[in-house]
């Protein structure tokens, strides 16, 4: 027995059932227990499991809903009708002034009407007349001071409730009250203080326009006046009507004396060169073609030219004919000499002539030129009157046609305001209404029991999220490196175990209890037939039960796991090894002392503290008395008890302390050949299942499986039990 025991104390975890694959030990931190995926069968599974937690909730939901329908008070709603009347103007109509987008503005009037039907003006008479701010319940829990505040600051009222029926002209009013008859006279006390409001805000509005466009109009009218005046004595300064007429004359003028003024400046130009030319030559042939020049050319110059040619004709025949001394040719020279004279007189005369005409010309270009600056000053400065005179006529113009203006469209906007308007009037008065709008329990239940079935699944859903309590084997299958070697079911009786089983009964007259307590003991079965075939090949002898925390029936199961192997003959001891709080005396009914704390301190030998119970082969070796110092009698002698008892019976149970409470559970779990962790289902959180297997683990304990205790009904549907041959060789691969 001390080779086994040193081999499992070496051995790590390895042999172990293989119900489901093997995987490494993670840590607590590691591990997040859940109860499947998403699928229809899993969240069937689960409101299954919680469905009486549903239907408790959806009971008490409807409890409420009823309740709440009987206690709270009647609510009652009352609904006026206002009717607003859209006139269009058919008498004087301007459709070149009327902007685009506001033929048809009816629905800007209606949202209008409504924001205007629940402001303060329109609010505050009806509040103060009916005190609806207490019937409202505002000013509850409110001093004095605050109330006076409250009704100082703009109404508001709750219960009121303004709407527009889609494609129509209509305000529907509509109030709540705990009185019919208030519900209704505060609706139509609203609409009618909307009616009154509306129609005084319009007429008001009227008069303050028609107050400004009178003031507009006088002021226009004074400067209308002004301009017209300042027009008349303008025109009576310049003397004339318009100057635009006298400066087309004196354009026309100006243009003339340009034209003569060139033609002035070109002759004298043209008398200055011929003047210029007699003064600088005396040639006959200058004079000549200056003669020429005058508007009436001088013939005489020409002849006498001719005449003196023909004289010197003569004059070198006489010299050639008769000599120098001859009478003739002194009559020929006298006569030359004569002709000469002559023709030098009259080209003396042409220069005189050419003077004379250059300082015509001279006198002439001045005077035009006078003349053209006077008329340019002329026109330059009624220019300038009558850019000013425009002016005055452009703006006594514009006033005119603005004061025409404004008084026509002041006539048609007077005229078109008593045909283009929108006023109210109430169409239909509230009426005390005979039915309430809440409660209505026809309406009310069915909404509460959906509602109540949606939040009660839902928290069901959400609540199984975060709850990571094992429940089934596929928390403990994805999560945790061990295998479920049962699932033992919650039973409202267990077994009894102090005397013969009672007689069976017929099956008409099971209770539901003994159908629980059937079930029951078929899960201690199957764990019993785990171990028997581990026993089998004598690989285990010491089996030590443990739990995460105490009070998940782990003394329980020790008991009725004992009580069936001696049914089938196994000779089984149990020991009570829980000395801080044992238990297993009070299940079977037997003195607590002596017990092993005697045995372990010395004071008894084991075979002294063993005491025999039913059915034959089933012993139990009680816990003796409660002693602080279990730890240190576990580590002093447990391993040699333990030695002893397991040469004399074929299966030793030993009832262990919690992992978590206890330092000597480890202890013990490392003496033994196998140890069961027992775990309650939906009650033990997953990662405190997995910090207890790491501490086992740790101590080198071999882990034969998981029995999950306190199992529901809904939580089987998962559980797959496998075929014998199956089940066996899987079983059978722990002694390997």
């Amino acid at each position: 027995m001390e080779s086994k025991k040193e081999d499992s104390l070496t051995e790590p975890l390895q042999g172990r059932m293989e119900l489901v694959p093997m995987r490494p030990m993670r840590r607590v931190s590691d591990v997040a227990v859940t109860d499947g995926g998403g699928s229809l069968s899993d969240f069937t599974r689960i409101v299954s499991r919680h469905r009486w937690k549903l239907l408790a909730f959806i009971g008490i939901a409807l409890a409420a809903s009823i309740v709440v329908q009987i206690t709270v008070p009647k609510l009652y709603e009352a609904t006026a009708l206002v009717k607003v009347d859209r006139h269009q103007s058919t008498v004087v109509t301007e459709p070149e002034s009327q902007p685009a987008g506001q033929a048809d503005d009816m629905d800007q009037i209606m949202t209008t009407e409504i924001e205007l039907a629940q402001s303060d003006p329109v609010l505050r008479p009806v509040a103060e007349r009916y005190n609806l701010l207490d019937v409202e319940k505002q000013t509850r829990f409110l001093n004095a001071a605050e109330k006076i505040r409250l009704w100082q600051s703009p109404i508001e009222l709750k219960k009121l409730k303004v709407t527009r029926p889609p494609n129509t002209y209509l305000l529907r009013i509509r109030y709540r009250a705990n009185d019919p008859q208030l519900a209704a006279e505060v609706a139509n006390a609203v609409a009618q203080s909307l009616v009154v409001h509306a129609n005084d805000t319009a007429a008001q509005s009227m008069n303050q326009t028609n107050g400004i466009v009178a003031g507009s109009l006088a002021s226009l009218r004074e400067k209308m006046d002004k301009s017209n005046h300042d027009l008349a004595d303008y025109e009576k300064q310049l003397g004339m009507i318009d100057p635009q007429q006298r400066i087309t004359v004196l354009n026309s003028q100006l243009v003339q004396l340009n034209t003569e003024l060139t033609s002035a400046q070109t002759e004298r130009v043209t008398r200055e060169a011929t003047l210029r030319l007699l003064n600088h030559s005396d040639t006959l042939a200058t004079a000549q073609a200056l003669d020429a020049l005058r508007t009436t050319p001088d013939t005489s110059l020409n002849e006498a030219v001719t005449r003196l040619d023909a004289a010197r004709q003569q004059f070198a025949a006489a010299r050639s004919y008769y000599g120098e001394t001859h009478p003739e040719y002194a009559k020929a020279k006298q006569q030359v000499e004569e002709l000469t004279r002559q023709l030098n007189e009259m080209v003396a005369n042409a220069r005189d002539r050419a003077n004379a005409a250059f300082q015509h010309a001279v006198s002439r270009q001045n005077q035009l030129r006078g003349l053209v600056a006077a008329t340019k000053v002329e026109v330059d400065s009624l220019q300038a009157k009558d850019q000013q005179y425009e002016q005055l006529r452009s703006r006594a113009e514009s006033d005119n046609k603005l004061y025409e203006s404004l008084i026509s469209q002041s006539l048609l906007t007077g005229i078109n305001k008593q045909f283009d308007s929108a006023s109210l009037q109430v169409f239909a008065a509230a009426r005390p209404p005979e039915q309430q709008i809440f409660p209505r329990m026809i309406i009310d239940l069915p909404v509460a029991l959906a509602l109540s079935i949606l939040l009660g699944v839902l928290a069901v859903v959400v609540v199984n999220a975060f709850d990571d309590s094992l429940s089934g084997t596929e928390g403990i299958a994805e999560h945790l490196p061990v295998d479920v070697l049962a699932l033992v079911p919650n039973a409202k009786r267990l077994p009894a175990i102090k005397g013969p089983p009672a007689p069976s009964l017929e099956q008409k007259s099971l209770t539901r209890a003994m159908r629980s307590t059937a079930r029951y003991a078929e899960g201690i079965w199957t764990l019993r037939s785990a171990l028997s075939l581990v026993m089998a090949n004598g690989s285990l002898r010491t089996v030590a039960v443990t739990s995460a925390l105490r009070g998940e029936g782990k003394s329980a199961t020790v008991s009725q796991l004992a009580h069936a192997l001696a049914q089938v003959g196994k000779k089984v001891l149990i020991v009570d090894a829980d000395m801080r709080c044992p238990t297993l005396h009070k299940t079977f009914g037997v003195p607590q002392t002596p017990g092993l704390s005697d045995i372990l301190e010395g004071k008894q030998v084991h075979n002294d503290g063993i005491i025999p119970l039913y059915p034959p082969g089933l012993y139990l070796l009680t816990a003796g008395p409660i002693s602080h110092r279990s730890a240190d009698l576990v580590s002093i002698g447990l391993s040699q008890v333990l030695t002893r008892v397991s040469r004399e019976f074929d299966l030793t149970l030993i009832d262990c302390p919690p992992v978590h409470q206890a330092a000597e559970a480890q202890e013990i779990a490392a003496m033994v050949d196998g140890v069961l962790v027992l775990t309650k289902a939906r009650g033990t959180s997953g990662k405190l299942v997995s910090s207890a297997l790491f501490s086992l683990q740790r101590a080198r304990a071999r882990v034969i499986g998981i029995v999950m205790n306190h199992v529901h009904d809904s939580d089987f549907s998962g559980y797959k039990y496998y075929a014998a041959e199956d089940n066996r060789r899987r079983i059978a691969s722990i002694g390997a």
